[in-house]
């Protein structure tokens, strides 16, 4: 039996139909946009395996260029991670010559990852592979850019495992509570960000060094506010002395941000729904 779903009806954002299966999975999910006529902006098709896990995201809107395609082990852990266009006819599969991003995991038992390579085809990026060795708390502590298996940058940490260093472009330092107060160039020496925080952790603003070359910040960066609610819900974001928001947020009536959240950029434009199946997300509990 298959069930069809409306929902988020608004004046810019018309809303979406999802058809999901017996098992109240998500099988296609399809967004338009209503700007006097609709428009339809994604529509994908889901497919899972016996044990109810994603294995392929095939896009039925944008050539099925993209697409998403997941291995896993047989305890369901994802060992491939790959991006780009399906196959044609009914196949959900990436296409071998036209992925757009093939990863790879080596687990250790408990399921975290000692070993990572990404690749990245040449008619979309240019080419390029790049390779990461983890240590057991999941740390990257290497990173073979070149596939020579020689590491070209070691990133560093401090005794709170929180990132110090990257090895090429930027030094990190943090407060107190463990919080990132400046990002400055590899010498540590030229600031290039920093951040503003109230006691409760909230990120209350933000600038950077916005110059070609970058030559660290100064009057002519503007800092950039983040406006939240009392229950600490985001609710635009502006810069400097501007009178109107840059950004603003929609929230479900549950109070949950969105992930098609509505933002106003000069006019109103849909935020890209995130791929939370990918593995980086799940490990770091954006999923």
């Amino acid at each position: 039996m298959w069930f069809a779903i409306q929902s988020l009806s608004a004046t810019y954002v018309s809303g979406s139909q999802e058809i999901i299966d017996r098992f109240n999975r998500v099988v296609i999910d399809s967004w338009e946009r209503y700007a006097g006529t609709a428009t339809k902006f994604e529509h994908k098709r889901r497919s899972y395996d016996d044990r109810g896990l994603t294995t392929t995201i095939r896009d039925l809107y944008y050539e099925h260029k993209d697409s998403v395609e997941i291995k896993r082990d047989t305890m369901g852990r994802i060992t491939k991670f790959r991006t780009g266009e399906a196959g044609g006819g009914t196949g959900d599969e990436i296409v071998t010559g036209d992925k757009r991003t093939d990863e790879d995991f080596t687990l250790r038992v408990d399921g975290k990852a000692t070993f990572n390579t990404i690749s990245m085809n040449e008619s979309f990026w240019g080419g390029a592979t790049e390779s990461r060795t983890l240590d057991k708390a999941g740390k990257v502590t290497a990173r073979d850019t070149n596939n020579d298996a020689t590491a070209d940058y070691t990133p560093t940490y401090n005794d709170a495992n929180m990132l110090t260093a990257d090895g090429r472009h930027y030094t990190y330092t943090y407060d107190m509570l463990g919080r990132v107060v400046t990002a400055k160039d590899s010498t540590a020496t030229t600031t290039i960000k920093e951040y503003k925080w109230d006691p409760g952790c909230t990120l209350l603003a933000w600038r950077e060094d916005v110059s070609v070359p970058a030559d660290g910040l100064d009057g002519s960066d503007a800092w950039y506010y983040s406006v939240a609610s009392a229950e600490g819900q985001a609710k635009a974001t502006i810069r400097g002395s501007d009178t109107d928001a840059k950004e603003l947020y929609t929230y479900h009536a549950a109070g949950v941000l969105s992930p098609y959240a509505v933002r106003w950029l000069g006019s109103w434009v849909r935020a890209r729904r995130k791929q939370q199946e990918h593995p980086a997300c799940a490990r770091s509990g954006l999923a």
